[in-house]
């Protein structure tokens, strides 16, 4: 029995314990260090993706405008074709 509570080995159990929490450091380092690289990827994804869809929007609005410019140029030759056809037919009528 000894004086001081505690719990009480030989000296080639303490070193077995060291060895292994030495491991275990390192292993725990090592596991912070690839999180710490997986982290930044994916932050490094994350930004990229963003600046990715943010010019895919551009694009699209600058499509969108393109498309209901074209859009109103149809409609606006459609009308004038129709004009002209009832003008034609009215004409011819009289």
């Amino acid at each position: 029995m000894t004086s001081e509570p505690g719990y009480f080995g030989s000296e080639a159990d303490g070193r077995d314990a060291l060895a292994a929490l030495k491991t275990y450091k390192g292993q725990s380092e090592a596991w912070e260090n690839a999180y710490g690289d997986l982290r930044s990827e994916i932050l490094s994804y994350q930004k990229s993706a963003k600046e990715e869809l943010k010019l895919l929007k551009e694009q699209m609005e600058v499509e969108r405008r393109a498309w209901k410019k074209e859009i109103q140029v149809s409609q606006t030759k459609n009308t004038i074709y129709l004009l002209l056809a009832l003008g034609i037919g009215y004409v011819a009528g009289n």
